[in-house]
Protein backbone atom coordinates (compact mmCIF):
# COMPACT_ATOMS: atom_id res chain seq x y z
CA UNK A 1 0.00 0.00 0.00
CA UNK A 2 2.95 2.30 0.67
CA UNK A 3 4.00 1.58 -3.09
CA UNK A 4 0.74 2.94 -4.12
CA UNK A 5 0.70 5.85 -1.98
CA UNK A 6 3.58 7.08 -3.41
CA UNK A 7 2.58 7.39 -6.88
CA UNK A 8 0.07 9.84 -8.52
CA UNK A 9 -3.46 9.40 -6.84
CA UNK A 10 -4.65 7.97 -10.55
CA UNK A 11 -2.44 5.26 -11.05
CA UNK A 12 -3.22 4.09 -7.31
CA UNK A 13 -6.90 4.40 -8.23
CA UNK A 14 -7.07 2.84 -11.84
CA UNK A 15 -4.82 0.07 -10.17
CA UNK A 16 -7.65 -0.36 -7.93
CA UNK A 17 -10.39 -0.39 -10.71
CA UNK A 18 -8.09 -3.17 -12.70
CA UNK A 19 -7.31 -5.04 -9.47
CA UNK A 20 -11.19 -5.11 -8.70
CA UNK A 21 -12.04 -6.72 -12.39
CA UNK A 22 -9.86 -8.95 -12.56
CA UNK A 23 -10.54 -10.38 -8.86
CA UNK A 24 -14.39 -10.46 -9.17
CA UNK A 25 -14.45 -11.39 -12.96
CA UNK A 26 -11.24 -12.64 -14.49
CA UNK A 27 -9.90 -15.05 -11.83
CA UNK A 28 -13.55 -16.72 -11.58
CA UNK A 29 -13.40 -17.04 -15.27
CA UNK A 30 -10.01 -18.30 -15.98
CA UNK A 31 -10.67 -21.19 -13.08
CA UNK A 32 -14.28 -21.59 -14.68
CA UNK A 33 -12.87 -22.95 -17.99
CA UNK A 34 -11.03 -25.74 -16.68
CA UNK A 35 -11.96 -29.12 -15.50
CA UNK A 36 -11.98 -30.24 -12.31
CA UNK A 37 -13.17 -29.21 -8.63
CA UNK A 38 -11.88 -26.45 -8.85
CA UNK A 39 -13.52 -25.32 -11.62
CA UNK A 40 -16.66 -26.79 -10.60
CA UNK A 41 -16.37 -25.03 -7.36
CA UNK A 42 -15.48 -21.23 -9.36
CA UNK A 43 -18.25 -22.56 -11.85
CA UNK A 44 -21.26 -22.71 -8.97
CA UNK A 45 -20.17 -19.79 -6.63
CA UNK A 46 -19.43 -17.10 -9.42
CA UNK A 47 -19.59 -14.43 -6.57
CA UNK A 48 -16.82 -16.21 -4.62
CA UNK A 49 -13.96 -13.84 -4.88
CA UNK A 50 -16.32 -10.42 -4.61
CA UNK A 51 -15.23 -9.61 -1.11
CA UNK A 52 -11.79 -10.00 -2.03
CA UNK A 53 -12.29 -7.88 -5.36
CA UNK A 54 -14.15 -5.08 -2.96
CA UNK A 55 -11.16 -4.82 -0.52
CA UNK A 56 -8.52 -4.66 -2.75
CA UNK A 57 -10.38 -1.83 -4.91
CA UNK A 58 -10.79 -0.02 -1.11
CA UNK A 59 -7.38 -0.24 -0.26
CA UNK A 60 -6.23 1.78 -3.30
CA UNK A 61 -9.13 4.40 -3.07
CA UNK A 62 -7.54 4.48 0.18
CA UNK A 63 -3.78 4.78 -1.26
CA UNK A 64 -4.94 7.12 -3.69
CA UNK A 65 -6.94 9.26 -0.99
CA UNK A 66 -3.33 9.37 0.88
CA UNK A 67 -1.22 9.79 -2.15
CA UNK A 68 -3.90 12.97 -3.59
CA UNK A 69 -3.28 14.13 0.09
CA UNK A 70 0.42 14.21 0.09
CA UNK A 71 0.65 15.72 -3.36
CA UNK A 72 -1.40 18.60 -2.10
CA UNK A 73 0.96 19.10 0.79
CA UNK A 74 3.80 18.96 -1.38
CA UNK A 75 2.40 21.62 -3.40
CA UNK A 76 1.16 23.85 -0.47
CA UNK A 77 4.43 23.74 0.90
CA UNK A 78 6.06 24.82 -2.61
CA UNK A 79 3.75 27.61 -3.04
CA UNK A 80 4.15 29.36 0.09
CA UNK A 81 8.02 29.44 -0.51
CA UNK A 82 9.03 33.15 -1.59
CA UNK A 83 12.09 32.45 -2.64
CA UNK A 84 15.05 30.27 -3.34
CA UNK A 85 16.93 30.35 0.04
CA UNK A 86 13.32 29.87 2.22
CA UNK A 87 13.16 26.39 -0.40
CA UNK A 88 16.85 25.40 0.09
CA UNK A 89 16.12 26.25 3.61
CA UNK A 90 13.80 23.43 4.12
CA UNK A 91 14.72 19.64 4.54
CA UNK A 92 14.25 17.30 1.92
CA UNK A 93 11.75 14.86 4.41
CA UNK A 94 9.50 18.45 4.17
CA UNK A 95 8.88 17.35 0.50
Amino acid sequence: MDDLAAMPWPIALAFGIVAFATIRYGVPAWFARGEGPLAQAFASQPDFLAPLAWMALALCTLAAAVSFLKSRHRRNLLDTRTNLESLAAMGWHDF
